[in-house]
Parts: structure tokens; C-alpha cells; sequence
């Protein structure tokens, strides 16, 4: 509510010293990834006091996203009936991609946004994440063409948004940044 990231990582440290990482749903999961990835390391230090490196596992704030995401990836859950298998989850993809956005790799990046698409084809925000990588090359054509499928994604399934958890992530996705992308162009 307050942007302080405290409550959440000694929530996080609390619930690992318990050794009940592994029970969180998928969803939850990815969602922290999520939050570790946005997380400045720098503004932790210097504005809460927190220090990046959890004392007990030595694992470092940036690292927990990878390891929360391979959590998600080898896990399967029941949900309602169907049967959710990690290596078949958009949202965990699409995580992975803004992890790998973060370190700077970018083609290895779109991959994941594409697999985030692929086993999630309501996933607005990976193909914008797509066609940002196409228009950070100068592929303003292809850029065009992801930004304009975004945009048609979003308008198709914007009302259904909200039946199942990983929905979160695209109801607070920020749509008219792919608006934004296309006038940019």
C-alpha cells in the first residue's frame, strides 16, 4: 500500500525459514518473482536498511527470482479440476522474461515472452514485451504488427480478466502503454 517492500520480504524470509516456499500456489509465486524483479537493490539498502542478501540461505534479492521461477516451472497444481503444469505457465514465462529483460538479454527475453503467449494467448502484456524488443531493433514494421495484436488481445478479453489468479497481472498491466508504443512508433 505504502511502496515499502519490507513487510513482503520478511513475509517471504519468514515463510522459507518455515520451509513452506514449495506449498505457495504457482500464481503467488511468480507474482513474488515479480516483485523481486521490480525491486531496486540500491533503494533497499540506502531507504529501508534492508539488506539485499537474506543472512540464513545467502541468497541475494536478484537471485530469488530465479529461484522462485524455478520453483514455479517444476511444480504442477490442481485448480479446480484442471491440471496446471509449471513448464506450461504463461505467467511464470512472462516473468522469467522481465527477469531476463533486467539482465540485459534480450533475445533470450523474447523467447520467454513468447512462450508466455503461446500457453496464454490472453497475454497482452508479453506481446507488447515483443513488440518493445522488435522497435528497440528499429523493426518498426514488426513493432507495428505486435503492438496492433496487443491492443486487439486486450480488447478481445479485457472483460474476462479476473477469473483466474495470473489474471492480476494483466488487470493491472497498463494498456494504454501499448497506445502509447504505437503513436511512438
Amino acid at each position: 500500500q505504502n511502496n515499502d517492500p519490507r513487510m513482503v520480504i520478511a513475509t517471504h524470509r519468514h515463510i522459507r525459514s518455515l520451509g513452506l516456499e514449495e506449498d505457495l500456489p504457482m500464481y503467488l509465486l511468480a507474482k513474488l518473482a515479480g516483485f523481486y524483479i521490480d525491486l531496486d537493490q540500491d533503494d533497499l539498502r540506502i531507504k529501508y536498511q534492508v539488506d539485499p542478501v537474506d543472512a540464513v540461505s545467502g541468497i541475494d534479492i536478484k537471485d530469488f527470482s530465479v529461484h522462485l521461477l524455478g520453483l514455479v516451472f517444476n511444480k504442477s497444481e490442481d485448480r479446480d479440476g484442471q491440471e496446471i503444469e509449471g513448464a506450461h505457465y504463461g505467467e511464470g514465462f512472462y516473468q522469467r522474461g522481465r527477469y531476463l529483460l533486467a539482465q540485459r538479454e534480450t533475445v533470450r527475453a523474447l523467447r520467454q515472452f513468447q512462450n508466455a503467449h503461446h500457453y496464454d494467448p490472453r497475454h497482452y502484456l508479453a506481446i507488447n514485451a515483443m513488440g518493445e524488443y522488435y522497435r528497440s531493433i528499429r523493426d518498426f514494421a514488426r513493432a507495428t504488427e505486435y503492438f496492433t495484436e496487443a491492443d486487439r488481445t486486450y480488447q478481445e478479453y479485457h472483460r474476462d480478466y479476473g477469473l483466474q489468479p495470473e489474471d492480476e497481472t494483466l488487470i493491472a498491466g497498463d494498456h494504454a502503454k501499448i497506445l502509447f508504443n504505437l503513436g511512438s512508433l
